[in-house]
């Protein structure tokens, strides 16, 4: 997630335990407050989609991102946003 952004927390993840998570938020905390924002907003997101309601709108929204990586060009990305917020 946060290599997709550019971000480097200089934490090698694959090597932490579960509980530590306190050089991951002293890594973060270091990042800008732009990508920051951009990443609570990402882990938001994910929380949502974590709740009971979250889960069951899972299908839909797996299908949506699908048809949107498979149309092109801007007029595809228009219709893909409509079919989102619809």
């Amino acid at each position: 997630m946060f290599a997709s952004h550019d971000a480097e927390l200089d934490v090698d993840l694959a090597d932490l335990k579960e509980t530590e998570v306190e050089c991951v938020l002293a890594a973060f905390l270091k990042l800008s407050v732009e990508q920051q924002a951009e990443f609570e907003a990402e882990f938001q997101d994910v929380n949502a989609l974590a709740c009971e309601g979250g889960v069951a709108a899972l299908p839909t929204q797996i299908a949506l991102t699908e048809n949107r990586r498979s149309l092109s060009g801007a007029a595809g990305a228009q219709v893909a946003t409509a079919k989102c917020r619809w």
